[in-house]
């Protein structure tokens, strides 16, 4: 069976609406918090496929889980962000990533011999 093919245009459509969400006019705006290029940003909105490196930055800076780019151009919609509150949106982040980081953890330890 054929690999399903990713549909990266659609990632940058997502990703541009999110970026007009969180209140970025600009791709200068959103790659500055991101800590990515310009040009790299661009390519994300653009629907190119770009390092997995901006593309985990670019979620993160987002709001989104760090591999939530490639899921939605793998057909996955995107996550319904919580921005009401910024405090309150940064503790379940902040919360998420715990739990993330704890599972990593636990995923080591019992990985050693």
């Amino acid at each position: 069976m054929a690999p399903k093919r990713l549909d990266w245009a659609r990632a940058g459509r997502e990703v541009k609406l999110r970026r007009i969400e969180v209140g970025w006019k600009s791709q200068e705006d959103a790659a500055l918090a991101a800590g990515v290029g310009v040009t790299p940003w661009r390519k994300v909105e653009g629907g190119l496929r770009t390092s997995l490196g901006t593309r985990t930055r670019v979620a993160i800076a987002l709001g989104w889980p760090p591999d939530m780019i490639d899921r939605i151009a793998a057909g996955e919609d995107p996550p319904v962000v919580y921005d009401g509150d910024r405090l309150t949106a940064l503790e379940t982040r902040f919360g998420q990533v715990e739990a993330m980081v704890t599972e990593l953890r636990n995923f080591l330890l019992r990985s050693q011999p």
